[in-house]
């Protein structure tokens, strides 16, 4: 049973209850389910903190929004729309499959009132329109409740670039001041001749911006999905979206044709097998500094692997996830979606292909964590089961 704390000195937060009384009396009957404790007008905005990048993508989104649902909705005012949509991004959740390929987005403003922790406590998960928040460690009474607002695979740097960028805070929970996993996370080749600090800064920054801009290119595809159409489009229908892409390519980086041809290819433009090539390009580049289980040289063979699924490479998708699934387990918090995830991408890549033995086990270690992160009721649980069952 979860009540509401707020820490002193600090922003809002959950912590275990020590008796149900305590939540009866932070309960309003009179609203939603999901804001017995808090309200989607009460959530923070930080608009004083956006900046020109932030505020030009909140207003493609309700261009985006009154383009395509001005005639069946009446809106808010101007003013309200902006201070909602930073709202809704500061304290959304993206909802996922059990691949965690994007479904979408959405708010519960209780479960919003969780912390972010570099260390969880808890794993938010989805079942239709509910969010259900499990245990993933011992949690005593009192003790306050955490989950993770980021992807947890990256060094304490670029986590807290992150968090402060999208939720205006660093973060200081252990983790992010011992800085324990930090050097096997960045681990360098070792060379007979070892690479200097300089060179070592110069890759990681030229990761970064490659990452970066990945991001960039997938939250473009992301408000185009969102209003439902595809990044291929007439030409008549270029007009405000042409904004969205001025705003992406504002920020120069010395990849700049990088960024050219990230961005094409969600527009439609740049085929994939050139995609996949940028890929293996950057993975050649930094594997002159960087080992395989650097987790930058794991981004770009996870953006690969999506790329031969996308044009069904199988044998060479189940390459690059081979790769990754032994970084991920020791990368990754115990219990993660993300190496849940990437043992079911595996099971079914190698059921496809017909090795059942090793499919039947990659499922079977997708289940073991699931089972805690999704309950063993959830319908994921069910179709792995007959996923096993039928082959």
């Amino acid at each position: 049973m979860f009540g509401w704390d707020p820490p002193g000195g600090s922003g809002t937060g959950i912590k275990v209850a020590r008796n149900r009384s305590r939540m009866r009396k932070k309960s309003h009957p009179e609203r939603t389910p999901s804001e017995k404790l808090l309200t989607v007008k009460e959530f923070e905005s930080h608009l004083d903190k956006l900046d020109n990048e932030k505020k030009d993508l909140i207003q493609s989104d309700i261009s985006a929004l009154h383009h395509f649902y001005s005639k069946h909705l009446e809106f808010p005012d101007q003013e309200s729309l902006v201070a909602l949509f930073a709202q809704v991004n500061c304290n959304g959740f993206t909802i996922e499959d059990e691949e965690l390929s994007h479904l979408g987005s959405a708010i519960f403003p209780d479960v919003a009132l969780m912390n972010h922790s570099c260390c969880p406590n808890v794993i938010v998960t989805y079942k239709g329109t509910l969010a259900e928040v499990r245990a993933v460690q011992e949690i005593g009474p009192g003790d306050e409740v955490f989950t993770s607002y980021i992807d947890l695979l990256y060094p304490t740097e670029d986590r807290n670039d992150r968090l402060r960028d999208s939720y205006f805070f660093t973060c200081e929970c252990q983790e992010c001041t011992t800085k324990d996993k930090d050097k096997a996370k960045v681990k360098i080749r070792k060379l007979n001749d070892p690479p200097k600090a300089e060179a070592i800064r110069d890759m990681v920054r030229y990761a970064r911006n490659v990452i970066e801009e990945f991001r960039r290119a997938k939250h473009y595809k992301y408000i185009l999905d969102s209003c439902g159409r595809s990044p291929a489009r007439g030409a008549g229908e270029l007009g405000q979206e042409l904004n969205v892409v001025d705003v992406l390519l504002s920020k120069t980086t010395e990849n700049g044709s990088l960024k050219v041809l990230i961005l094409g290819h969600y527009f439609g433009h740049t085929p994939p097998s050139e995609l996949l090539e940028i890929c293996e390009l950057s993975q050649e580049k930094m594997s002159s500094v960087f080992e395989d289980s650097n987790v930058y040289m794991l981004h770009m063979m996870y953006q690969a692997m999506g790329v031969c699924l996308y044009i069904q490479d199988w044998e060479g998708a189940l390459r690059y996830g081979q790769k990754i699934i032994k970084p991920y387990s020791k990368h990754y918090p115990l219990y993660s979606l993300n190496v849940a995830s990437m043992w079911l991408k595996l099971g079914r890549l190698y059921m496809g292909l017909e090795n059942r033995a090793a499919g039947e086990k990659a499922l079977r270690k997708a289940m073991a964590i699931m089972e805690v992160a999704h309950g063993k009721d959830h319908p994921y649980i069910s179709e792995i089961k007959q996923e096993i069952e039928s082959h």
